[in-house]
Formats: C-alpha cells, sequence, structure tokens
C-alpha cells in the first residue's frame, strides 16, 4: 500500500491502558525478522519504545528509529549514535500543555516517567551526537494539533546556543 517504512510497538505506552512502560513486547528473534523483511522491500523499522533495555534489543536486532526512548540510558544513546540510529523523540514536559490523564491513574504515573526522562535523553543525545528527529505524537484529540507548534516551540530550551 506504498508503506516508506514499518513501525512495531516494541514497548508499552503512555496513552494505552493495558500496556506497561517496562514491558519488552517482542523478542530479539521477533524484531529481527522483521528488519529482515523490511530489508527485502528495501525499508527499515522504527519502533515505538520507551526503557532502555527494550531500545538495545531493538537496535540489536537492526532498528533504524527510536520513536520516544524517554527512559534510555547514555551508554544505549551512544550506541544508537555508534551504530547510525535515528532518535525520533518528542519534547514532552509535566508543564500547562501536558496531556490530561485523571489524577492517580496509570496512565498520569506513565505520564510523569516519561516527561522526567525529556532532558536527560535530549542532553545525551545531544553529548553523543545521536541523529535526531522531532515530532509531538499529539493523539486521540483534534485540540491537541493546535498545540503541536507550540510543543515544538519548547525545544529551544535545548537547542538554542
Amino acid at each position: 500500500m506504498g508503506a516508506t517504512q514499518i513501525k512495531l510497538a516494541a514497548g508499552g505506552g503512555v496513552s494505552s491502558n493495558y500496556d506497561p512502560l517496562d514491558v519488552t513486547e517482542y523478542t530479539f528473534e521477533e524484531l529481527k525478522a522483521a528488519v529482515d523483511v523490511a530489508k527485502t522491500w528495501n525499508t527499515y523499522v522504527a519502533v515505538h519504545v520507551n526503557t532502555d533495555a527494550a531500545v538495545r534489543q531493538a537496535i540489536e536486532a537492526g532498528v533504524l528509529s527510536i520513536d520516544h526512548g524517554f527512559l534510555m540510558e547514555e551508554g544505549t544513546l551512544k550506541l544508537m549514535a555508534e551504530k547510525d540510529v535515528w532518535f525520533s523523540m518528542q519534547p514532552l514536559l509535566n508543564d500547562e500543555d501536558a496531556i490530561y490523564f485523571p489524577p492517580g491513574s496509570a496512565n498520569q504515573a506513565k505520564w510523569i516517567q516519561v516527561t522526567d526522562g525529556t532532558d536527560k535523553v535530549i542532553q545525551l543525545a545531544k553529548k553523543h551526537k545521536v541523529k535526531t528527529a522531532f515530532g509531538t505524537d499529539v493523539l486521540f484529540d483534534p485540540a491537541l494539533g493546535a498545540k503541536h507548534g507550540k510543543l515544538l516551540a519548547k525545544l529551544k530550551r535545548w537547542y538554542t546556543p
């Protein structure tokens, strides 16, 4: 149908109710098979993933783009730079533009966990010169689309001289 790449959910998400952040959702062999098949179609695999262990497994399987990755450690970002893997993340902060989740909910706890990791992973990506792309990942609510530019403008926090 014309896809330019394949994206897999290789780890848990914030908005998903039944999907803890700390899970790794594919085995190495499954990810490697996806990467191998994508190569036969002259394309690549990107993954939605947050935890360091799941990101590292994806990189070792040959994935070329890590989407989110808020909970990565320095060694994994260094590995991304060495293997020429792209980091596509979002400037998510727990501020006035935070996505609303019910107070005390598991989703709110996951939101806080990933937003607490934002500054660290951006600083480490800069330090190791990881190829980086940004989006906003605004979902489920057309009103959030209006925040798209505002969220991207927050990048100046990390990328001004």
